[in-house]
């Protein structure tokens, strides 16, 4: 990903300079999305795992519950990338 944007020529113009971080940023965000869903099962796995300890299962559950609210936020605000892509720029 880095190495081809160093030997790449620089950016022409804006709509270049956009194309190039609209690509990072869909590099980034499958990542993301994979670190939230890390997030759940670490937190399933924990709960689960630790089922007398009402400690060890409260931590797990606010896992779980970061890791579906972090993917909620994700996929909803990629929904509305796309929306917005869709009307202003027509693409």
């Amino acid at each position: 990903m880095f190495p081809a944007m160093a030997l790449a020529a620089a950016p022409t113009s804006l709509q270049d300079l956009i194309g190039r971080f609209q690509e990072i940023i869909n590099m980034l965000v499958p990542l993301a999305m994979g670190l939230a869903v890390l997030a759940f099962i670490w937190g399933l796995v924990v709960y689960i795992y630790n089922g007398s300890n009402p400690a060890k299962r409260s931590e797990g559950y606010m896992f779980m519950v970061y890791g579906i609210i972090a993917l909620f936020v994700m996929t909803t605000m990629w929904g509305l990338v796309a929306i917005l892509n869709g009307t202003i720029l027509g693409a």
